[in-house]
Formats: C-alpha cells, structure tokens, sequence
C-alpha cells in the first residue's frame, strides 16, 4: 500500500502556479518533486515555512518540477507534518532531520529529537 504524504496537489512548481493555488500567508508543509513515469507525484524534499510557505516556495523555483502543499494554523503544526513526512516518506534531498523554529521547545513526535 502506497503512504500519501496529505499535502494538496501536485502542482507546477512555477511562480504563476504558487500565485495561483496558494492564497494566504501562514504557516505550512511543502514537498518538491517530480512527476514518474506512471504519472505519479515522487517526492524528493519535505519543507516548511513558520510564516509564509508561499513565499518560500518561490525560493525553489527552477530547483524542483512539481510541488505540494498545505497550510497550518501555527508553526508547530507545519513542524510535526514536516517531520512526519521526513519520518515515513524519506525525501532523498533531506540531509538531516528538520530543524525547530529557534528558541522554541518542539520535540519531534516520531522520534523525540530536540
């Protein structure tokens, strides 16, 4: 059985698409990836802004085909799905588990890291 990852799309990762589907400034959880053969979303990286993951999209463009994503009413929230997805899906570009918000007591839930 196939884990998706609960995040919204996938779309095309292009400034005109993250204009387009993401309508609010808050905190969130992306993923960037490609399309496969079988025309299925593969995840390569799991991300997170604690304020605006609409503009830390736009950092990536050019760097990834496809993303998704999802917003949160805290950055706590965007930080547990952050390290869920890490946890089950392990993106291939995540080098190291991710990092809490500084100055902040978050634990991660999977692995009690921090």
């Amino acid at each position: 059985m196939t884990v998706g990852s609960g995040l919204r799309g996938s779309f095309p990762l292009t400034i005109e698409s993250i204009d387009k589907e993401l309508k609010f400034i808050a905190p969130g959880t992306f993923g960037l990836g490609v399309l496969g053969h079988d025309g299925r979303f593969m995840l390569l990286y799991v991300g997170r802004s604690d304020s605006d993951v609409r503009k830390a999209l736009k950092t990536f463009v050019g760097k990834a085909n496809r993303f998704k994503f999802e917003y949160y009413d805290d950055p706590e929230q965007a930080f547990f799905k952050e390290c869920e997805i890490f946890h089950f899906m392990k993106p291939k570009a995540n080098k190291s588990h991710p990092q809490r918000a500084e100055g902040m007591p978050w634990r991660c839930p999977h692995c009690g890291v921090y």
